[in-house]
Formats: C-alpha cells, sequence, structure tokens
C-alpha cells in the first residue's frame, strides 16, 4: 500500500526579480494549485484545512525577502478564514537550508504517516507579520493532507499537494506471503531471511541456492553460483533471450540493442551504436557495468581482471567485445558514412590526451598487512556493498564520480574498514582524501594516516600540445593527437525533395483548430480545410491559464473532438528580431505563441492521440527554417519548430510538421502547402517551401 499519494503538482516562474520572490505570484500558483486539487477529486478547502499541515520552505528569518512573507499571504489568500486551522512546519532550522529542501517532501509525508510534526526550531519571539499563522510546536498532530512549497531566487516555485493513504497502527503494509513468496524466487531458496548489516538489508548467506532461480534457463543454465551477501533490490526483469552459437555482427548488434532496450527503456530506433553511452544516452557507468555483466553471462565470456569500462564507451564498442570473445581491447569504430545531402558531421579540432598522473606510490605495510591482501579485502567489501563485479573495480576511479559510490557509502566503507583493520578514529579524517580504492588501500596500509599527495606528472607547456616528462627519456616531438571520433558537431542543410502529392481529405465531425493571434490571418487556412471537404473553426490565442484555455476550444468545438491543430501564430511576430525585440513584446509572442499552442495541445491531447490526428505550425523564417537564408533569426519561428518537435515525441502517432516559408509567401499559397504536408509520406518533421 502506498504511503500517499499526489493530489496536484504546479510548476511556474514569474521572472520577477533576481533573488526575491513575488508575494502575488505565489498566492496565486497556490490557489491554482488547491483549486485544482478541488476540481479533480471533488474536494473543499475548509475540510483540507482543518486536516492540513503545510511544509514551509522558509525558516521565517528574515521576514521579508525570502519566502515566509509570501507564504504567510498566499495562505491566507488561499484558505481565507480558515488560514489559522493549517498547521505550519519547518526542517530548516534543524538541519540548515540546503539539507532542509531536500528533505521537506519525506518529512511531510512520514509526518503524516506518524500523525507527529516537528516544531518551528528556536522560534522564542512571537513575530507580528505571523499573526493568524499557526505554527507547529511538536507533537501529535493528526494531519491528512501536506502542502509543500519549494521555491527559488527569481519567483521559481514547485508546489505540490498530497493526501495520506496509510498511518500507523492501521492494517500493514506489507502481504508477508506475497513477500516472502518473492524471497524464494529470487533468492533459489525455501526459508530466505533479511538481515541488516552496517545500514544495508541483504539477504542472510545460506550456500548455494537450492533450486534455480525465477526466470533461469531451464536448459543448459549454467551451474548455480554461490550467493554473495548483497542489498535486496527489486527483481530484475527477465534477461532477453540471445543465441549462444556461430555469431555474426548483424545478429550480435540485435541482441545487445534488444540487452539496452530492456535495461533502460529506450526505443532500439533511438541506440544508434556510435553514441557515448554515458555523454549521449544518459548510461552511468553502474548500469554500464550491469550491462557487461549480463553480456558476459549471456555469451558466456570468461571475466577479465584487465576490462575497464573507459574501453567500451558506445554499443560498436561493446558489440565489438562480444564478437572477440572480451579477449582484446576494442579497436576505435571506423567512422559512420555520409549519405548525400544529409547533416554532415563536423569534426571538432583535435584535442589533446590527458597525460595520466602516475600512480599513487603504496605506502609502508602496517603490521603483519601486505598491499595484495589488503587490495584483494578492499575490492571484496566493496563487492558485498554495491554489488559491482570485482574486475570492474578499477583501483583508480573515482568512487563518486565513475561508480556512483555516494559519500553516505564511502563513509560506511571507512567505518567497516577501521573496524575490520582496528584502526582508531580520526577527527581529522575527510572523505575527499580518500577518492579513489587505491586512496583507501593506502589509508588500511599507514593505518588511517591521511595520504599524501599522489605526485603530478610533469608536463611541457607548448600552445596546443602535451607531452609527456619522464626521468629515463627527454622531451621529444609528440605525433598530433587523433580527434576522438565521439565528439563532433551537426552542420543542418537543406536538400530539395520533390512536393507532396497526395491532396488531404478532412472529416467535418473532427473539425480543425486553427490558433491565430489574428483573425484575418486564419481566414485562407479555414477556407482550405473547408474545401478539402472539412471544418476549421479559427481561435484567437493569448489565454492565461489551462483552464481558460479548456473553456474557450471546447466552445470553439462544440463538445467535437479535434481532428487536428493548424498555429499560423508565429506569422504575425515572424519579422521580430532577437537582437533588437524588447522583453514586453517578447513576452506577448510567447504567450500567444508558444504558450497557446502548449495549453491547446495539453486540452486536446487524447483527441491528437487518435489515428489522423495531425499538427502543423507554420513560420516564415526563409523557407529553410534559417540554414541558409538571410532572413534574421526569428524567436516566435525558433521557439514554435521547438515546441512542434517536442509534442511529436510526446505523442508519437500524431503527425507533425513545422512548415516553413519565405517572409513574401502568400496566405493563400501558404494554406495549401500546409496542408498538403499532411499527406506526406517524407517522415521529416521540418519542412520548407520556397516561392
Amino acid at each position: 500500500m502506498p504511503l500517499a499519494e499526489l493530489l496536484a503538482s504546479q510548476f511556474e516562474n514569474s521572472a520577477y526579480h533576481v533573488t526575491r520572490l513575488s508575494t502575488r505570484h505565489v498566492a496565486e500558483t497556490m490557489n491554482r494549485l488547491v483549486a485544482k486539487a478541488e476540481k479533480r477529486f471533488g474536494l473543499r478547502r475548509s475540510v483540507m484545512a482543518a486536516k492540513m499541515l503545510f511544509m514551509s520552505h522558509e525558516t521565517y528569518t528574515p521576514a521579508q525577502g525570502g519566502s515566509s512573507a509570501a507564504e504567510v499571504e498566499a495562505l491566507k489568500s488561499t484558505f481565507g478564514a480558515d488560514t489559522p486551522k493549517v498547521v505550519v512546519t519547518n526542517t530548516k532550522g534543524f538541519t540548515g537550508h540546503s539539507m532542509g529542501a531536500s528533505l521537506e517532501d519525506v518529512i511531510a509525508i512520514r509526518a503524516m504517516n506518524a500523525g507527529k510534526l516537528p516544531p518551528i526550531a528556536n522560534y522564542k519571539e512571537p513575530d507580528p507579520n505571523l499573526a493568524g499563522i499557526t505554527l507547529s510546536k511538536g507533537g501529535a498532530y493528526d494531519c491528512e493532507y501536506a502542502l509543500r512549497l519549494g521555491a527559488g531566487f527569481g519567483s521559481q516555485i514547485a508546489m505540490t499537494l498530497m493526501r495520506r493513504l496509510w498511518k500507523e497502527g492501521a492494517a500493514s503494509r506489507v502481504n508477508e506471503p506475497q513477500n516472502q513468496a518473492w524471497l524464494k524466487a529470487v533468492s533459489g531458496h525455501a526459508a530466505p531471511e533479511l538481515e541488516v548489516v552496517h545500514n544495508t538489508l541483504r539477504l542472510k548467506d545460506a550456500g548455494a541456492p537450492t533450486r534455480a532461480t525465477e526466470g533461469a534457463d531451464e536448459e543448459g543454465a549454467p551451474a548455480p553460483k554461490p550467493v554473495i551477501p548483497v542489498a535486496v533490490a527489486a527483481a530484475a526483469p527477465a534477461p532477453v533471450a540471445v543465441s549462444r552459437g556461430n555469431l555474426d555482427e548483424a545478429t550480435v548488434t540485435k541482441e545487445i540493442v534488444a540487452l539496452v532496450t530492456q535495461k533502460t527503456g529506450y526505443p532500439a530506433e533511438m541506440l544508434e551504436l556510435d553514441l557515448d553511452m554515458e555523454a549521449d544516452l544518459g548510461i552511468d557507468t553502474v548500469k554500464q557495468a550491469e550491462l557487461i555483466g549480463m553480456i558476459r553471462d549471456n555469451y558466456n565470456i570468461a571475466k577479465s581482471e584487465n576490462l575497464s569500462l573507459k574501453d567500451y564507451p558506445t554499443l560498436r564498442h561493446v558489440v565489438k567485445f562480444v564478437l572477440t570473445g572480451g579477449g582484446s581491447t576494442p579497436s576505435a569504430a571506423p567512422a559512420a558514412s555520409v549519405a548525400p545531402h544529409s547533416a554532415v558531421p563536423m569534426s571538432t579540432a583535435p584535442v589533446p590526451a590527458p597525460v595520466a598522473a602516475p600512480a599513487p606510490v603504496a605506502g609502508a605495510p602496517s603490521g603483519s598487512r601486505d598491499e595484495a591482501t589488503v587490495t584483494k579485502e578492499v575490492v571484496a567489501l566493496v563487492t558485498e556493498k554495491t554489488g559491482y563485479p570485482a574486475e570492474m573495480l578499477e583501483l583508480d576511479l573515482d568512487m563518486e564520480a565513475d561508480l556512483g559510490i555516494d559519500t553516505v557509502k564511502q563513509a560506511e566503507l571507512i567505518g567497516m574498514l577501521r573496524d575490520k583493520y582496528d584502526i582508531a578514529k580520526s577527527e581529522n579524517l575527510s572523505l575527499k582524501d580518500y577518492p579513489t580504492l587505491r586512496h583507501v588501500i593506502k589509508f588500511v596500509l599507514a593505518g588511517g594516516s591521511t595520504p599524501s599527495a599522489a605526485p603530478a606528472a610533469s608536463v611541457a607547456h607548448h600552445p596546443g600540445s602535451v607531452t609527456t616528462v619522464t626521468e629515463d627519456e627527454a622531451p621529444r616531438p609528440q605525433a598530433a593527437p587523433v580527434a576522438d571520433e565521439r565528439f563532433s558537431t551537426w552542420a543542418l542543410e537543406a536538400y530539395d525533395r520533390p512536393a507532396p502529392a497526395g491532396t488531404p481529405k478532412f472529416d467535418k465531425a473532427r473539425p480543425v483548430l486553427v490558433l491565430s493571434a489574428d483573425p484575418e490571418l486564419a481566414k485562407p487556412f479555414v477556407d482550405a480545410v473547408a474545401a478539402a471537404g472539412g471544418e476549421a473553426v479559427a481561435v484567437k490565442s493569448d489565454w492565461p491559464a489551462l483552464e481558460k484555455a479548456e473553456a474557450v476550444l471546447r466552445k470553439a468545438l462544440k463538445e467535437r473532438p479535434c481532428g487536428g491543430l493548424i498555429d499560423v501564430t508565429s506569422l504575425t511576430d515572424f519579422a521580430a528580431n532577437a537582437e533588437t525585440q524588447a522583453p514586453a513584446e517578447f513576452d506577448k509572442a510567447y504567450r500567444r505563441g508558444p504558450r497557446s499552442l502548449f495549453l491547446a495541445a495539453k486540452t486536446l491531447a487524447k483527441e491528437l492521440a487518435a489515428p489522423g490526428a495531425f499538427c502543423v505550425v507554420v513560420t516564415k523564417a526563409g523557407g529553410d527554417h534559417g540554414c541558409t537564408s538571410t532572413v534574421a533569426f526569428s524567436p516566435a519561428a525558433g521557439s514554435m519548430t521547438g515546441l512542434a518537435k517536442a509534442l511529436a515525441r510526446e505523442i508519437p502517432t500524431l503527425t507533425v510538421r513545422a512548415v516553413d516559408f519565405d517572409p513574401t509567401a502568400e496566405p493563400a499559397y501558404m494554406a495549401q502547402a500546409a496542408l498538403a504536408e499532411t499527406v506526406s509520406a517524407d517522415p521529416r518533421l521540418e519542412v520548407g517551401w520556397q516561392n
């Protein structure tokens, strides 16, 4: 059973001031949030107030300049006479600003579940500015709702409203029989037990599993391996079945992509083989290590002590790892061939290879400790603590940046080592002195003393080149380093293609909406839809909120489903220059352009996901989206095109086109061409028409 549910959330930014909050804006945002919850769930704020806790984002010092004044005004504006019923609590007085902000959601949920609230720390003298506000004194408070405000410089606002679903003393949240059955399935033991060791929940070591774990292959499964006690995690999905026979590159590539899709959720078509897994796909080293482990198991590749994740930055490198049986470091992937007239990758200037610092000199062994034994024991502890295979734990990898071992786990590791090797506690111990496993090993060998800094590599400073200098060889010219193929930029080019030959057909039962800031600009598009057998409705954009957009659009459609959207709002501002446009002018263009299209798409999301639905954004940036034309960059056109592409990602079934025209194009010509694109077989989103 969940602890709580999110009833509503509201995220806004008024850009009011460099640091201060806009009191009015915060009050309006809170009112919108509560109104949203009332509408969705049939609630009343007067009833909620009596069971409401407000998790303040402020320590009430100072009253002005922070969020306290805004919070007071927002509560009074939203709850009116019921404001005193709302109990205000806060954590920052105990934890400080940064930790307070990160804990507020957790404390709010825990407070509802436990029926207790922390007091306002160090609040001793009444503040007249807080008159009418009920501050928590700590102790028992039975709160069913939690209203939380998060705020940042310049009136960035994030508000949430949650409702309690479970309270201590109610029925147990855990289904014991179901949990025990799951533990049996994933552990392979008939009577599995859990334990907490060094604040880590794990399975008690009961030897080898008595039976195959859930999801194991019935035939040809390798002999069960001893269970290493690790933190119990959620059950992993069943591995993708792969062939183990004669391997060919196409088959291996397909299987690797399937594994990555299963591991990350990325669609297969998005996984280009030469994308950097971490930089481009966001697959961190933890997932990379797990992926290599899965591949090794699936293809029966022997473990290698010298395996390094940095040797396999892309999926193409991983494919080569499989094809070579994991036995050799992959060579650089060949450059991808470039089709004529396509976007051409431009290599960046050569980047000198970084000079590797020499490995730290091992400290003298303490007592009977020798470096090899300590290294083995430290790696075993980290493997137990994190679940990493031992061969993945290179001693010079940064524990936090490369292995994802946060400072909490690092502190626990140091504590375990201190206990294991009977190292006395030190008041001056600092985690930043032990960033890698090699540093930790030196910590043990040195008996806990602070390590000396590793000697820096000697570098000859010459513009544009890097040369290492050692004691055994004099400086000599180095060959120009080869640019890393993973780093490239893309030059956008336009190319000709035939105009679409199809003729659009529309259904009057599903009218088309034409969004425009100027009704005169919408008329040719309305007429073009009518000529194709459909019905179009022109709607003037610029709505202050989603509720207003819903009311206007539903009235225009007469409660019929929408068949498509045509946005011509940027045609009103196409001549605006980014360098000279005043902030007020840009804000106006934003409200009636991107914001209105976003609100319309949000209102009509279900209808736009229906078969045959389309969205066409019309701009005038030169007929090629600014690739080669001399037309000045248009903020309106750029933002509308970007939003159109975002909608294509959000609603995959929606036909989306961003159609750009020359500034001299006639409205009737633009209307005919834009509608023709809705039936084009070309899948490209950005299309230009030139006279």
